[in-house]
């Protein structure tokens, strides 16, 4: 139970207080916005206790409060495992009490721990809670991960009733039959994350098929460990209205294709946006989860060990990686540069691409990466799975092929939308990417290739929401501080320094690969990832990469370029479409040989969106902005 940090603290009740001269308070459990829940013991039973308090005195949450007690005081007597209130009443002092089963070291279930087998038997065991409740004639309207506690031995219970109504019949605001004052017509109630679209245009009319969809939700977040939307209310109902416009519900296989093609199915019906065509009951959820889990992917998944492998260096050969949380065969082909093999998992035929540190020096950068890649983010490339090999440590990665050359205006603005995205995202955690390059960018489509189609099909996928760049590979990312460290000639951690000295890079980081600790003042580890964007965007507009250089050669370019001798702008901009005069103007800035003078990513980002008249398209990769200047 959550209880409230603007709870009046007169309303605080001390240890040894006795509540309805029966149970006796011994220490607050926590605050939150429903109110003070506090650990406490029935004097008559010898049982322990929650007690509940609430925080709000108007009628609304009063009368939510006294609901929620009546609601689960009726379960609680007939189901194991929902959380039973006991006795509610008004304290002396002002305020409504609730008393209720005390869940030993209760801690809300996790869908994004364990193996994908063991979240999917906890699912089981969640939906069949909701099963029940709904079997006697209730409605929960807010079933998500929070609403689920586990105890200290395992066992599940479903909690906090505040939203849930009868079926076939209104409530009132102290029983369960009658007129309903808590739930307005045209009101909004639940936690958007895991609620259907009706939900959002009238939680009074809904029925038992709006907490199947949360159980869909629910269960797209223990297959991808990300729930179906997201956002705030407003942009999660917009997505959802435009995808049932479009006829399409979310898919967790394009997140994840290797997904059993059963669990994808079951919660794409249960995710169904328009409610005559979703799964009509939980039961129906639960049987389908129950037939997942017993088919032979999912009891391979079970048994089948993990083996570790060298990564091969000839010929094609088989190898055991673990994708998706569970091992699967792949065949790998020879590596082009020592340090990427492309495959084909056997069992799908869906294309994989293996990574490798290639030199041991770098292994702590590949290592940090994977850190990095667990936590999903759809700017990055997607981490399938790691393992130890004899060779060390490789990384099992959606394929990321580099976009071709040259792109059309449109689809190039496209794509630099989409980097300047990954890198704001970055920066927003203290990260720079030191080695950003054509090498450190890729495409992710649906569906998953090795190879980038040619621009024609690549412009409409994109236009469709069906692919997008990404940053491809991250072993050069270092924190901000790492980076000014080297400025002053320091070393900070135990990651290599990056490879800085690259055509693509910003003069001042040139300028500090070969005179590490001299140009301190000079580094600014986001703006020189704003300068490196500005070439590849370049670049994609041109056709024409940053002329290579090295050494030297490469550094007096930079001097020049630092000193204001040379335009980092290439002439091919002249070429363009007169539409894009102010894409050129932003262009100008990006590369700007002073980095106080250029933008910052977000900044960068929201400037091209408004200088192209981006808009927003829901797709199979999720929601995405894209060009209208040129369309």
């Amino acid at each position: 139970m959550a209880a409230a940090a603007n709870s009046d603290p007169s309303r605080e009740l001390s240890p040894g207080t006795l509540v309805a001269e029966r149970y006796l308070v011994a220490q607050l459990l926590g605050r939150g916005g429903e109110g003070l829940v506090y650990a406490g013991v029935d004097t008559q039973a010898g049982a322990a206790v929650a007690i509940k308090v609430g925080a709000c005195d108007d009628a609304e949450g009063r009368a939510r409060l006294r609901r929620e007690a009546e609601i689960a005081a009726q379960l609680g007597s007939e189901i194991q495992g929902v959380v039973r209130s006991l006795a509610w009443g008004e304290l002396p002092e002002g305020g409504l009490f609730v008393v209720q089963d005390l869940v030993d070291v209760a801690r809300p279930l996790s869908l994004e721990e364990g193996s994908r087998r063991e979240r999917l038997r906890r699912l089981v065991e969640a939906a069949e809670l909701v099963a029940a409740v709904h079997a006697r004639g209730v409605v929960h309207r807010d079933v998500k991960p929070g609403n689920f506690l586990v105890d200290d031995a395992g066992k599940l219970f479903l909690t906090d009733f505040g939203l849930a109504k009868q079926l076939g019949a209104q409530e009132e605001a102290g029983g369960l039959a009658g007129a309903d004052p808590l739930t307005v017509k045209g009101q909004a109630l639940g936690t958007p994350a895991f609620m259907a679209l009706e939900q959002f245009k009238d939680a009074s009319q809904v029925d038992q098929r709006a907490d199947v969809f949360s159980l869909g939700a629910m269960l797209h977040l223990a297959l991808t460990e990300r729930t179906p939307f997201s956002g705030n209310s407003m942009q999660i109902m917009t997505q959802q209205i435009r995808m049932e416009a479009e006829g399409r519900s979310p898919r967790p296989s394009a997140l994840d294709p290797s997904l059993p093609a059963d669990l994808d199915q079951l919660c794409a019906r249960a995710l169904e946006l328009r409610v005559e065509r979703r799964l009509a009951s939980a039961a129906e959820f639960v049987a389908g989860l129950q037939a997942a889990l017993a088919g032979p992917a999912e009891r391979r998944a079970d048994t089948a060990p993990l083996q570790s492998a060298p990564i091969p260096s000839g010929l094609a050969e088989r190898l055991e990686l673990p994708v998706g949380g569970r091992p699967l065969w792949a065949k790998l082909a020879p590596s082009p540069d020592g340090r990427r093999y492309p495959g084909r998992l056997e069992e799908r035929g869906l294309p994989i691409l293996v990574r490798v540190a290639g030199e041991p020096e770098r292994e702590p950068a590949l290592a940090a990466e994977a850190r990095l890649l667990r936590r999903a983010d759809p700017s990055r490339v997607r981490l399938l799975g790691a393992l130890e090999t004899s060779g060390g440590l490789a990384l099992v990665l959606e394929p990321t092929p580099a976009p071709p050359l040259p792109l059309p205006p449109g689809l190039a603005l496209d794509l630099g939308l989409d980097l300047l995205e990954g890198l704001a995202r970055l920066h927003e955690r203290g990260l720079a990417h030191a080695e950003l390059g054509w090498g450190a960018i890729g495409l992710v489509t649906r569906p998953p290739s090795l190879s980038a189609p040619d621009a024609a099909a690549l412009s409409q996928a994109c236009t469709q929401g069906a692919a997008r760049l990404v940053l491809a590979d991250l072993s050069g990312v270092r924190a901000f501080p790492f980076l000014r460290a080297l400025a002053e000639g320091r070393r900070s951690g135990a990651l290599p320094p990056p490879a800085l000295a690259r055509p693509e890079a910003a003069p001042e980081r040139v300028e500090l690969a070969n005179s590490p600790g001299r140009c301190a003042a000079r580094v600014d580890p986001p703006k020189g990832d704003v300068y490196a964007a500005g070439q590849l965007l370049q670049a994609m507009l041109t056709g024409a990469l940053p002329e290579p250089a090295s050494g030297e050669a490469l550094l007096a370019r930079k001097r020049r370029e630092a000193a204001g001798e040379l335009s980092a702008l290439s002439p091919g901009l002249e070429r363009l479409p007169v539409a894009l005069a102010p894409v050129r103007e932003l262009l100008g800035a990006l590369l700007a040989p002073r980095p106080e003078a250029r933008p910052s990513a977000a900044e960068a980002r929201a400037e091209l969106a408004r200088r192209v008249q981006a808009r927003a398209v829901q797709g199979p990769l999720g929601p995405i902005e894209r060009q209208r200047l040129l369309t």
